[in-house]
């Protein structure tokens, strides 16, 4: 039985609670990620002298001078550390992945260090020192001290807002370009900002060596000094309250959990996680240490933690709305549910549908590799006509060097017009275009686009394959080519180091389907009505004929198109 001081997370209201909290947790982070980056960018200009930093520092800091600036970035500040706290309590579990973990230790440090940095420069912004506000600041934080203390902060706050940006980039399938960028930004920025921080740091010193400056905070005037104590003592005492808060009410709802009993999750092989009501299948596994997928960090953003239920199903409460949609876009059948949104009531035997990578290997960031994304592609899909026939007739020796032939003129071709080759299975070649692109309508007709260029060029070069092989084979290769779009999950699948980019999904296998019906129709290509439109292709304009194919998972028929070769020529101009 579930304690009634324990609810579950469960029904509208709740999820549109659990999405504005989301929401919020984003927008009061990315404030504070512009404002930080704001002073990076300033003490980056530092290399090119104090009063150029002074500049930027101006308009870097100008839409937080004045409202609501002003007034936004502490409230965003404040709320943000308040639904830290509330996301750490509704923790069930503190085992969590060691990016996790280390997020949510600088998130816990981050309101520490700032209270020193933030009443003291309002204290040296204070004085009238008769020196432009950078200098003043120079001068407060050059010191070994204060030296040091700014170093420990900066690492702090850029680390703590990387990671949550990198968690949101995952979470929704950033491609590679976005992923590059924010690894490259990540390093670059506060390391030009170290740098012009130690070049405008010495030439502060020289103006202190000079006696221009007051060298220390505690030169200031004694009211101004006093003021940034106590304001620093004030927000350490109301942070550490807030966090020995949090833990004590962990404690006290662990306490209260104890006398409602805990409920065991079974996983394959019989082993078994007692958790306390209210958790997650999630945070199970990684309380009782199951290698167990979730690539969005267990945030609801994605569907590679879903588990299959073996046995329970009277224990779970019903899906949410937002559960409910992610389940139903890619299609998963009766009995699958998200692990990280799936509080069961009672027992519960799961079955992980993804495995986790093994022990012992560094696990990839790049979401390509570990769960892929899910993205509108178009696939291509050819195949040799009477292989069986010429295989039968020539050594093997031969027919590996005809194939070599074969698969340089269909690659080489698809990756003129943009594509991947993907699979070389026998004498079929599968091709993907747009997988490195974004996700929007434009992406998708460039993709089919560069799909249909491909079946031109591959006619194309294959007749001139054809001519240089006519004496060996006596008669031409004859292939079939078929191309569909539409969404698929495309990622980078195989073992340790050989992966190779794939894609999975209805959309391939109708592609595949398309090219085994060039021979019922006795043409070159099958293209759906899909690419054609993207493309925008006419169908008279290929001379093509039109049909309608039943396709598993679709009410209404797929409109089809078979192109003949002359037209398939034409596709390559």
């Amino acid at each position: 039985m579930t304690s009634p001081s324990l609810p579950l997370p469960q029904g509208r209201p709740q999820s549109r609670r659990n999405r504005l909290v989301r929401r919020l947790r984003a927008i009061t982070g990315a404030i504070m990620l512009v404002f930080v980056t704001g002073h990076l960018i300033a003490h980056a200009s530092g290399l090119f002298g104090i009063g150029v930093a002074q500049k930027v520092l101006d308009v870097t800091m100008a839409p937080w001078t004045v409202p609501p600036g002003s007034l936004l970035l502490p409230a965003a500040f404040l709320l943000h550390a308040a639904l830290g706290l509330r996301a750490l309590y509704l923790r069930r579990s503190l085992r969590m992945p060691p990016t996790e973990a280390l997020q949510l230790t600088l998130g816990l440090a981050l309101p520490l260090l700032l209270a020193a940095h933030i009443t003291g420069v309002d204290a040296a912004l204070s004085a009238d020192a008769g020196v432009d506000s950078y200098t003043r600041i120079m001068a407060l934080l050059w010191t070994p001290t204060g030296a040091l203390r700014q170093f420990v902060l900066l690492g702090v706050v850029w680390l703590h807002g990387m990671i949550g940006l990198g968690f949101w980039l995952k979470g929704r399938g950033a491609g590679a370009g976005w992923i590059a960028a924010w690894r490259i930004g990540a390093w670059a920025l506060p390391l030009a900002a170290l740098l012009g921080f130690l070049d405008a740091g010495r030439s502060v010193a020289g103006l202190m060596k000079l006696g221009l400056l007051s060298p220390t905070l505690s030169a200031l005037p004694a009211d101004l000094h006093a003021r940034a104590q106590a304001g620093e003592h004030a927000m350490m005492s109301a942070w550490i309250l807030a966090i020995v808060a949090t833990f004590a009410a962990r404690g006290l709802r662990h306490l209260i959990s104890l006398r409602h009993g805990r409920i065991t999750v079974t996983y394959p092989g019989g082993r078994t996680v007692r958790m306390i009501p209210g958790a997650s299948v999630l945070e199970a596994s990684r309380l009782g240490n199951v290698p167990h997928v979730a690539v969005c960090g267990g945030r609801g953003r994605c569907s590679t933690c879903r588990v299959e239920i073996v046995r329970g199903l009277e224990n779970l409460p019903p899906a949410d709305a937002e559960e409910s949609a992610l389940l139903s876009r890619i299609r998963a059948p009766a009995g699958v549910r998200l692990a990280c949104r799936l509080h069961p009531t009672g027992p519960v035997t799961v079955h992980p549908l993804l495995k986790a990578q093994g022990h012992g290997r560094r696990p990839s960031e790049d979401p390509m590799v570990h769960g892929g994304r899910e993205k509108r592609v178009a696939i291509l899909f050819t195949d040799i006509r009477g292989s069986t026939a010429i295989a039968e007739q020539r050594p093997p020796y031969d027919i590996m060097f005809l194939l070599e032939r074969y698969f340089e003129t269909i690659g080489g071709a698809v990756e003129a017009a943009g594509g991947t080759p993907n699979a070389f299975v026998g004498d079929e070649v599968m091709a993907i275009f747009g997988a490195d692109g974004g996700d929007g309508p434009e992406d998708f007709a460039a993709a089919a686009t560069q799909a249909l260029h491909a079946a031109g060029e591959i006619a194309r070069r294959l007749e001139v394959l054809n001519r240089s092989l006519v004496r060996d084979l006596g008669q031409p290769l004859r292939i079939g080519i078929g191309i569909h779009g539409g969404p698929a999950v495309v990622g980078r699948l195989g073992y340790g180091e050989t992966r190779m980019l794939t894609a999975v999904g209805d959309t391939v296998h109708v592609a595949r389907r398309l090219e085994e019906l060039t021979k019922a129709h006795a043409c070159l290509l099958v293209v759906s009505d899909d690419i054609l439109q993207a493309a925008g292709r006419a169908p008279a304009t290929l001379d093509a004929s039109c049909h309608e194919i039943t396709v598993r998972g679709r009410v209404e028929p797929l409109a089809v198109h078979a192109v003949p070769a002359e037209a398939v020529h034409r596709l390559g101009g």
